[in-house]
Formats: C-alpha cells, structure tokens, sequence
C-alpha cells in the first residue's frame, strides 16, 4: 500500500486541483466524498484510495430567482440548499433515497432521484450546467447556465451518474421552481400488482399534473398506489376529489416514508406488462419494501437485514431476464459476492473512461466501465 499522502477539505475548486495533481504526482487515486450516504453506489475502490472531501465546497454563488435558476457548489447538502432557497419560495425537486442531508455533488453523480421526478424531472431535468474538474486538472464547464439550451453534444448528462470517474463535479446550476403552498398525499390500496399498475397509469394519463405518483409494496401490506398532489388550498382541494375518483377509493395519508435499509437495490422493470416482473419482485423479496415511480417503473427495494441468502435472491431476480437490478447499498461483507450491475459497460463508455482519466486516478473500480475487458 503507499503511503504518505494525506487529503485535507478542500474549500475551493483550486485546491482541489492541488490534491489531484499531487495525487497524479505520487501515483494515487482518489475517490471524490460528500456526505457518504450515496458511497454504496458501484463497485468496490481499492482499499488504498484517498477519500477527496467535498463538504468544503458548500456555497451558493448566485442565485437567480426571477429565472429560476441557482448555482451551487457540490458540497452544499440538500437541507441547506432547500433552506436557502425558501426564503424565495423556491425549492429545489431533488430527493432521492437517502434524505436531505446528501450533497448535490453526490447526488448528481449518483444519478439518482426520487418521487418528485415524476412531476419535475430528474437530475438530467434540472441540471442546467456543471463545472467539472478533470483527472489533469483541467477545469470543464457544461452547459451554457440558460433554461433553454439545445445546441450541441448535451455535455451535461455525461458527468450525470457518472460516479466521479470522468470528473470531480464542483459547481452546478440547477432549475429551481415554485415552493406549493400546499400538498396532500392520496393512499389507494389493491389486490394485486396489475390493478395498482392501472390506478397508477390512470393518474398519470388524467390532467391532475401530480408531483409523485409512487407504487409500492410492503411486507403484510397490500399492493398500494401513493399520489401527491400540490398547489393552493382550491386546487389541491379540487385535485384530490379527482384524484380519489380515478384512484377507486383512496384515503389522506402522510408521505411514504423510506424504511431503515440494510441494503438498497434499484429496480427497473420494463413498460410493457410491468406487473409480471413486480409481482415477481415480490415473491422473491417478501421482506422489502418496494417504492417505484410509475411512470418509469423504476425505483428502489429496501431490505431491513441482509440476509445470508441475499445474493443467491439478486441472480434469481436477475435471471428472470426482465428486471434490471443494480446495487445501491451493501453491508460489507456481501461486497465482493454481488455484482453491482449485473451487465457490461459499452464500448463507449469504456472509452470515455480512457479518454478523460487513462490513469485510473478518479474513483477507480467504482464504475461500470472499469470493469476488466475480456479476454480477445
């Protein structure tokens, strides 16, 4: 293992670039750290890499409100940011499992999101630019800072979900939008996932314009389908008697709320006859909660223990050819038993990987494109 260099918490983008370049110099890697919540993401980093704090950098360097715009450093967490923005009666629609405390640098490298995607987008939505610093240290930026911006190869998404293996994202302005006054939650429960699946598409196809429409699952509970809804006092008022009257019967509720999880996957399942490969989802984990927005059908299972036979239920899931199963938390010890994706990285993206860090300085092992090539 070498030895010898440490990291401090960098507070600006130069700095940053300080402890890379001293990284490249002493043939080190580093892997770029918010909060920690999202680290599970991906494959396992060697043991010897140097943990790059972003928490430093946690400004907000303007913010714009009569264009909806606000640009952050990474480090800002999504609490402080929410705060922040508040005050203006803004808010940023990010929340992905994990909680507030996650930074946005983290989150954006994750790719993650949550419930509210369905009414406002997810990161590739409300990311308008970034500034990213390179394996060399060069400084990129992405995007042109506008809403409307159409010109050109969408930079942007490449570092999105990209795990900090192309880049250190440092800086990004994102969309912001109106802070409703008000919002309720509608709770309809079924008898099985195809009937869940129809109230869900039902909603999404009405004018109701829904922030969250959720299907869900749960251990001794019945198939539900959560809705939130949101506005002034009359039109959530006027929502919600719509929203009842498609969802068949449906009852005021609090939020979901995401359980304690030992370990987090992420499913995907596919449009076509989606309620098969839930119903499937379900029998094979009896103990995980289950939380999918409907109109992608993708989401997250929550385990509250890890089970010895966990990684023999994730190739099961796998095998069944029609959900798509990547590994969003793992307790130690199944680390090296599971495979995080469950697919091959594509020649493009093992390119990309080798263009912008040939050096393996960024996160190595973590994402999907450091996979070991086959053999020719």
């Amino acid at each position: 293992m070498a030895t010898g260099m440490t990291t401090s918490r960098p507070s600006t983008r130069d700095e940053v670039r300080a402890v890379l370049a001293r990284a490249r110099a002493e043939g080190r890697s580093v892997r770029p750290v918010g909060s920690g919540i999202h680290l599970g993401v991906g494959g396992e980093p060697p043991e010897d890499v140097l943990p790059l704090p972003m928490t430093g950098l946690c400004r907000v360097r303007s913010h714009r409100p009569q264009d909806w715009m606000v640009t952050v450093e990474a480090g800002i967490t999504l609490r402080d940011l929410a705060a922040a923005l508040a005050r203006s009666g803004q808010m940023l629609p990010l929340d992905p499992w994990g909680g507030y405390e996650a930074t946005v640098g983290g989150v954006l490298a994750s790719g993650l999101s949550g419930p509210l995607s369905t009414g406002y987008g997810g990161p590739g939505t409300l990311t308008l630019a970034l500034k990213v610093i390179l394996a060399d240290g060069r400084q990129l930026a992405t995007g042109a800072g506008v809403i409307k911006n159409v010109a050109g190869y969408d930079l942007t998404r490449l570092y999105l979900g990209s795990l900090g293996s192309l880049g250190v994202i440092a800086e990004a302005t994102l969309r912001v939008h109106p802070l409703p006054p008000r919002r309720e939650v509608l709770l309809g429960s079924y008898g099985d996932a195809a009937e869940a699946v129809a109230a869900a598409r039902g909603i999404l196809v009405s004018p109701l314009r829904p922030e969250a429409v959720e299907i869900l699952r749960s251990p001794g509970a019945p198939w539900q389908v959560a809705v939130q809804v949101a506005g002034t006092e009359r039109v959530v008022a006027r929502k919600v008697r719509d929203a009842m009257t498609v969802l068949g019967g449906a009852r005021g509720a609090a939020p979901p709320l995401v359980p304690p999880a030992a370990a987090v996957l992420q499913l995907a399942v596919p449009d076509t006859d989606p309620a098969a490969p839930l119903e499937e989802c379900a029998r094979i984990f009896p103990d995980g909660s289950m939380s999918l927005r409907a109109g992608s059908l993708a989401g997250e299972l929550f385990l509250p223990e890890a089970a010895e036979d966990l990684p023999d239920r994730i190739d099961r899931l796998r095998r069944q050819g029609t959900t798509r199963v990547t590994v969003l938390r793992l307790p130690a010890r199944w680390r090296g038993r599971v495979d995080p994706y469950g697919m091959e990285p594509s020649r493009e993206e093992r390119a990309l990987r080798r263009m912008l860090d040939p050096d393996r300085i960024l996160n190595p092992g973590v994402h999907l494109a450091d996979r070991e090539e086959p053999a020719p």
